[in-house]
């Protein structure tokens, strides 16, 4: 069921306002209505056309998906709107150890040395935000020593341990949040 919206567009059928180009030359939208001045109402009938395009098509798109966009209370349309992602929703490290965060969901990748010695502690490139919920490995089939058992434990939201019954290059990626 899709949500509500209670936004209205201003003078829908654009009637007694400037076109594009009249609008685009108006001293009045470059420079501002003066101190005295009277603001026209072919403008004014422009400028709320635009604002109110806008917003409704903003609010009319967060009603498709499920959201309540209502002018009647701010802290509520505020919340709303948090669900936007924008690009200080999504970071990345694009190298051989990195990471990809996009509105709190996590995936890091790298590669260790492991060796029979006892656990090896992997640091992140980047903690997570919340929590490490798993880290996979594998090993890496050009090293000459097989491996027969990886294990991985000790997660926190900056490194985790694993080790191994031999010795070797391993890959991982971990996801979390």
């Amino acid at each position: 069921m899709p949500g509500t919206n209670n936004f209205l567009q201003w003078n829908p059928t654009a009637a007694n306002q400037e076109n594009d180009t009249a609008y685009a030359a108006d001293s009045a939208r470059s420079g501002g209505a003066g101190t005295g001045s009277i603001f026209q109402s072919q403008t004014a009938n422009k400028l709320f056309f635009q604002l109110s395009t806008t917003v409704v098509a903003l609010a009319g798109m967060m009603a498709a998906k499920n959201y309540n966009m209502s002018d009647a209370n701010i802290t509520n349309l505020q919340t709303a709107l948090t669900n936007i992602l924008t690009n200080a929703d999504v970071s990345a490290t694009w190298a051989a150890t990195g990471h990809f965060r996009l509105a709190g969901f996590e995936i890091k990748w790298g590669q260790t040395s492991i060796f029979d010695t006892g656990p090896v502690t992997v640091a992140f490139d980047a903690p997570f935000q919340n929590v490490c919920y798993a880290v996979m490995l594998t090993q890496n089939f050009n090293i000459s020593t097989v491996t027969r058992q990886w294990e991985v434990g000790n997660l926190t939201i900056n490194n985790f341990q694993a080790r191994n019954d031999g010795s070797g290059q391993a890959y991982f990626i971990a996801i979390g949040h």
